[in-house]
């Protein structure tokens, strides 16, 4: 049950991620306005992710974990009356719907999350993995194929001509895998070595809301075309090096030492690099394709989120041997931080090396459809 939730929860941000990307770039002209509007859908992206966490600890710790579900189902109902209180009223554009491209995107992407979950736990030669792996290549692939044989493709490939979006999307993987893998394992730490109820474990990662904050409304002002590289790079240099960081957390660890200046590099790094990525996603494009281009920047998120949290766990899961003794398991721990922390460096190098031309090959807003 938790699992088919889930993913009509990911139904659900699939439908408003790219939405919300379209409306900013509809509702505010390109220059700093827009800059100012990516850099609080930075803030709220970023700070809100904590934000859940403590309020779903403190759930968890009064009134049971069933509560965060209730909670959910209220605050979506607000925010849906606001959302149609407040924007304005749109308009109509009749699409097809890329039935065959959804199906074969979703199995290929779901079928690599369970063959890299599955092969530290069966092992990577089991059939099961081995088929897995090879019927999300055949997805995957026959997803690429059939998309460029369509009119009205649920993923334009030329959209990838455009090198900022390239970049972005190769941040938002990046960030994502960095990023959620260290909030993943930051309460399994805490919990189950330190002792910290879900509650405490959840005050513990409060911090990066704040900074990231502070931090994206710094990166909303220096926000340009020709910031959005340096700004990507540094986001991710910062989430390798914080959650790299985490390497030095012993099994009596301290708060303090340990665990909050990992927190604050890794969450500088969020709020540099949220902004710029939703900004470069756009670069080039014209006005009609912002809507796929933030689905792609989202997909991107996601794929970082799933994929790259799976290969962390099963990093981790291979280390430790699946001991439930604490030292195994911080051993395993770590050496999913340093993998976290080296995809986030080469991540930030290969963002920093790339050439950002001034015209780019992607389709200019001239082309744009009435």
């Amino acid at each position: 049950m938790l699992i088919a939730a889930r993913a009509l929860q990911g139904i659900g941000a699939a439908l408003s991620g790219p939405a919300s990307l379209a409306l900013l770039s509809q509702l505010f002209p390109e220059g700093p306005q827009r800059n100012r509007a990516l850099g609080a859908y930075a803030a709220t992206g970023g700070s809100s992710f904590s934000a859940g966490l403590v309020a779903g600890g403190a759930l968890t710790d009064f009134l049971g974990w069933r509560s965060v579900f209730a909670v959910s189902v209220l605050a979506g109902v607000l925010i849906l009356a606001a959302v149609r209180a407040l924007l304005p009223a749109g308009r109509r554009q009749p699409h097809s719907l890329d039935i065959p491209g959804a199906i074969l995107v979703t199995l290929g992407i779901g079928l690599v999350v369970y063959g890299v979950s599955e092969g530290s736990e069966v092992g990577w030669w089991s059939a099961q993995v081995l088929i897995s792996l090879v019927l999300a290549v055949i997805g995957l692939a026959g997803f690429v194929v059939w998309e460029m044989g369509r009119t009205e493709p649920l993923l334009p490939m030329s959209i990838f001509r455009s090198r900022p979006v390239r970049a972005a999307s190769l941040t938002g993987a990046v960030f994502y895998t960095g990023a959620g893998g260290l909030l993943f394992f930051s309460p399994l730490y805490a919990q189950g070595i330190l002792g910290y109820s879900p509650f405490e474990s959840a005050l513990a990662v409060l911090p990066v809301g704040v900074v990231v904050i502070i931090s994206s409304q710094i990166a909303g002002r220096l926000m340009s075309p020709a910031a959005y590289k340096p700004l990507m790079a540094a986001s991710l240099l910062l989430i390798g090096t914080g959650v790299t960081l985490w390497v030095g957390t012993p099994e009596d660890g301290s708060y303090w030492a340990h665990m909050l200046p990992g927190i604050v590099v890794m969450s500088t790094g969020q709020g540099l690099g949220f902004g710029a990525m939703t900004a470069a996603t756009l670069e080039g494009l014209p006005l009609h394709q912002h809507g796929v281009a933030g689905a792609v920047n989202v997909t991107a998120q996601q794929i970082g989120n799933s994929v790259g949290l799976a290969i962390l766990v099963a990093v981790s899961t291979g280390v430790s041997g699946g001991a439930t003794n604490s030292a195994d398991q911080l051993s395993g721990f770590h050496a999913a931080y340093w993998v976290a922390g080296a995809i986030g460096l080469l991540g930030g190098l290969t963002v920093l090396l790339t050439r950002f031309p001034k015209a780019d090959t992607a389709p200019s807003a001239s082309e744009e459809r009435p």
